[in-house]
């Protein structure tokens, strides 16, 4: 029986089962009952809020969206610039060299690249960073892709180094997130990112399927850290159109990272500092241990009922019967594999 599944979820029955059937009865399940809290909150917010000077930004027919020169992600960017000067960046640097892997990772034993500054950044400067991932820009863009009212899983700010004698590894290899059903992820550089400090690449036509669409030529006996990527020289067989993001300080793009392939953060020469802000809900395998992320940064009674719920919306009864972990095997359960002729 297994192996008859197996057979007909590579088919084109397959597909339209699960574009015309399975993934519309699905979206109304995820929108109307299992984030029926963020779907109330989101209509309470278009009728209060009225951020209509956001229209154009809205994502209606793709899973992402590019933004240039915009003042508000200028403004951030730029506080972060100025707050990290060269000895906080030597430091961090230092901190990255001293990171170890146990065994069984894909780094272990070799030379980290990559360090999460954020936990390590004055207090004020993190409260300006949580205020800009509140902003009426964001949550509108974001909420309206969703069609709910999200929640922030975690905020990044990377510091990506160049290492010598390496190639593509981890998640610079094209992979997508596999926490969830949907989401909608800020990369905004701090300063210039071009062709030599870890470009951000991704598909540029959004698929159907979302999260129920899988490329299977991934990796063999993969690391952790390296499961379920897929190298480029396989990737390129899928003769499908890339778009590579660069930019500067302003720039930015909003990209649901478990519905599109993706990769980035390759240093060839000069180091990347990059801010992602995650854009998630509650049934993402991401919320689960996040309850305390900033509450002890800011305080809970200082923002209105839809930051509160963004920053603070803890799944308890998700994490408690495992919901978000029983969701991602339904996922993969129906995927439609898709294999690449490596001939």
């Amino acid at each position: 029986m297994s192996s008859l599944l197996k057979n007909v979820k590579k088919t084109y029955f397959w597909i339209i089962f699960l574009k015309y059937i399975l993934i519309p009865i699905y979206n109304i399940f995820w929108e109307y009952l299992l984030n029926i809290q963020g779907k109330l909150l989101y209509i309470f917010y278009k009728i209060t809020k009225k951020k209509r000077v956001y229209e154009k930004l809205f994502i209606k027919k793709n899973d992402k969206i590019v933004i240039r020169s915009n003042e508000k992600i200028k403004d951030i960017s730029n506080q972060i610039e100025k707050e990290l000067n060269n000895n906080f960046l030597l430091e961090m640097e230092n901190k990255l060299n001293q990171k170890s892997f146990p065994e069984g990772h894909y780094l272990h034993g070799k030379k980290a690249y990559v360090i999460d500054m954020f936990p390590f950044i004055e207090q004020s400067l993190q409260k300006k960073i949580i205020n800009f991932a509140l902003n009426s820009m964001n949550v509108s863009i974001v909420s309206n892709y969703l069609g709910v009212m999200p929640t922030i899983s975690k905020i990044n700010l990377n510091l990506n180094i160049p290492v010598q004698n390496t190639n593509e590894r981890g998640p610079m290899l094209w992979h997508k997130d596999d926490f969830g059903f949907k989401s909608l992820d800020l990369f905004a550089p701090i300063g210039e990112l071009g062709e030599d400090n870890g470009p951000f690449h991704y598909l540029k036509k959004k698929n159907d399927l979302g999260v129920f669409y899988k490329i299977s030529n991934i990796k063999k006996n993969s690391s952790q850290g390296e499961r379920n990527k897929i190298n480029l020289d396989v990737f390129e067989k899928l003769n499908e159109e890339t778009n590579v993001f660069k930019g500067e300080s302003g720039d930015g793009i909003f990209i649901d990272s478990f519905r599109c392939y993706h990769r980035g953060g390759y240093c060839k020469k000069n180091k990347r500092i990059m801010l992602r802000i995650a854009y998630q809900t509650p049934d993402s395998i991401n919320m689960i241990g996040r309850e305390n992320n900033f509450s002890k940064i800011v305080n809970k009674n200082d923002f209105d009922i839809f930051s509160r719920f963004i920053l603070f919306k803890y799944p308890k009864i998700f994490e408690k019967f495992k919901l978000q972990n029983f969701l991602l095997k339904i996922y993969r359960l129906m995927h439609y594999k898709k294999e690449l002729s490596l001939n």
